[in-house]
């Protein structure tokens, strides 16, 4: 929600270049303070690699850069960047952003009394940086306004360095409109809850009853494989295929919608796979994908073509039109993405690999220094990143862990520990049974010991328990082991990348062993294991190409 006024703000701004020369022109600072200032503005560019003399000179035109930027990647410490961004705070107050009025320690009684009367932390969380914003600036409880809302957004975005300033400004709203219902004495102006989200989806309630009833129906069919299905379904799905496939459906549907499609007349499944309709969805998606097929497109097709066969069941000639359209999407699968070739250079520099290789024991004692419930969470995090580098598994088979059925630690023999899963559990059915070397286990076992009994809510024997007596969510923490990598090393990855990182490393010190690297991931065929990992031998065989066969050198000092 970018307002005209933001717009003209943003405009108006001096360029990082042109506040470099205003500290340097003016004599009203000490040379020592313009000094400071002038060099954290020269390494906030320098760091997060902007153009200083493109840039403008606010929070908001750096916040992407400074969002993928994390200290360790240029080995600095977080409390150094601290003091940068305080630094170009400060220069931008002075010689960028226009009329920025100082802020105050206190709070005008009227506001502190109207603070005092929230009870709960996430109250006083939410809405404690807007209440100190209406009282720095004068602006009285009764008020505030939709206009006082944008401001505080504007504030968010062009004067401070917070990495989401619209899910803070969001949050803001819900609450203060919360507060209003239930606090007493609170002032009762609604503001409007902005929506940010840019995704497809669309709620049930925009179609007819029919068509949620009749996904509904899907879904447990497809979930059950009961007898009186068509002969597609002669097996269930498992709960993570169908969860992508109701989600896929549902885009569809929102899809047809943006193309011109009434959401009336989606009435169920058959009406969304017609196949007119089924050419308009999917054309939507490929125009958005700047007209070219991609994975994402051509598993949409197969997965509503079932659809469409078992489910809808389409007569033969609807069936073949389906089937013309899917075949102009298929493209390559088995290969490397852009992405993950990018996850896998930054391995090429031997002291990134120490990092990563090092980092569960950098986490496991920095837990040995944190309060208990934080060294919990740092622990988790470090035997989750621990497991993926000693057993590169698929995320859906690390995070539902359970120390009675996947784990043997065997004392019987001599106490090595095993992973060991079931082929049923695994995605293409391969048992998965690997031996931990003896750090691995030691860690695992004190995770266990001193700091699981602070993150389980129960007596299930799951290894990454949540807080309501199941494991974690994959996709929350997901994320959270790859924030961890990225703070504490700056390296880039995924979860699915560690995979591909085991791969690379085990290459580069065993070339040509795609048969040990298809054994170490899983894979059915080395057939697989080829077609992914060839093109990072292809590198390797095309510099000794450059070195043994036309003498030319690497890593030498280039002339300045």
């Amino acid at each position: 929600m970018t307002t005209t006024h933001d717009r003209d703000l943003t405009q108006s701004l001096p360029t990082l270049a042109h506040v470099l020369e205003r500290i340097a022109a003016d004599r009203r600072l000490p040379a020592r303070h313009r000094g400071k200032l002038a060099q954290s503005v020269r390494k906030l560019a320098q760091f997060t690699g902007l153009d200083p003399s493109r840039t403008k000179a606010s929070f908001n035109a750096c916040r992407g850069a400074m969002c993928r930027f994390e200290p360790a990647q240029a080995g600095i410490s977080r409390t150094y960047w601290q003091h940068i961004k305080s630094g170009a705070r400060a220069a931008f107050a002075r010689y960028g952003l226009p009329q920025r009025r100082h802020l105050r320690t206190d709070l005008p009684p009227v506001w502190r009394r109207l603070r005092e009367r929230l009870t709960r932390r996430s109250e006083i969380h939410r809405l404690s940086r807007f209440i100190h914003f209406c009282g720095y600036r004068g602006i009285k409880p009764s008020a505030v306004s939709e206009h006082t809302s944008a401001a505080f957004l504007a504030h968010l975005r062009e004067e401070t360095s917070v990495a989401a300033p619209e899910r803070i400004h969001r949050r803001m709203c819900r609450q203060w409109n919360l507060a209003a219902r239930s606090v007493p004495g609170w002032p009762q102006t609604r503001l409007t809850v902005p929506t940010y989200r840019k995704d497809l989806v669309m709620p049930l309630s925009r179609f007819p009853k029919s068509f949620a009833a009749d996904l509904a129906d899907w879904q447990r069919s497809a979930l059950s494989a009961e007898p009186g299905l068509p002969d597609g379904h002669s097996r269930a799905l498992s709960l993570a295929t169908v969860t992508h496939m109701h989600r896929q459906i549902r885009r569809f549907a929102a899809a047809l919608v943006h193309q011109g499609v009434p959401a009336g007349e989606i009435t169920d499944l058959a009406a969304l796979v017609r196949p007119d309709r089924f050419t308009r969805g999917i054309r939507f998606f490929w125009e958005r994908a700047e007209r070219r097929p991609t994975p994402g497109q051509y598993n949409l097709a197969v997965n509503l073509k079932g659809l469409a066969r078992d489910w809808a069941r389409l007569d033969p000639g609807a069936l073949a039109e389906l089937d013309r359209t899917t075949s102009r999407l298929a493209c390559p699968r088995k290969r490397l993405t852009a992405r993950n070739l990018a996850i896998i250079r930054q391995f090429d520099a031997p002291g990134n690999v120490a990092k990563l290789l090092a980092l569960p024991g950098r986490l496991a004692a920095a837990a040995e220094r944190r309060e208990p419930q934080r060294a919990a969470v740092l622990m988790q995090r470090a035997v989750a990143i621990e497991l993926l580098l000693v057993a590169p598994i698929r995320p859906r088979n690390l995070i539902p862990l359970r120390l009675d059925r996947h784990f043997d630690f065997a004392p019987e023999r001599g106490g090595n520990a095993h992973l060991v899963i079931p082929g049923d559990e695994v995605k293409n059915g391969m048992p998965v049974d690997i031996e931990l070397p003896d750090e691995t286990a030691q860690l695992v076992k004190a995770y266990v010991r001193r700091y699981r009994p602070i993150l389980a809510t129960d007596d299930a024997d799951l290894l990454f328990p949540g807080r309501k007596g199941d494991h974690l969510h994959p996709v929350w923490f997901a994320r959270a082991i790859v924030a961890t990598v990225h703070r504490w090393t700056g390296l880039k990855v995924t979860v699915q990348g560690f995979r591909h990182i085991a791969a690379k490393l085990f290459l580069d010190r065993n070339p040509h062993q795609y048969i040990l690297v298809s054994l170490l991931l899983g894979h059915r065929s080395v057939e697989t294991t080829m077609a992914y990992y060839c093109v990072l031998e292809g590198r390797a065989v095309a510099r000794r190409h450059a070195s043994q066969v036309l003498g030319r050198g690497f890593g030498a000092k280039r002339p300045d």
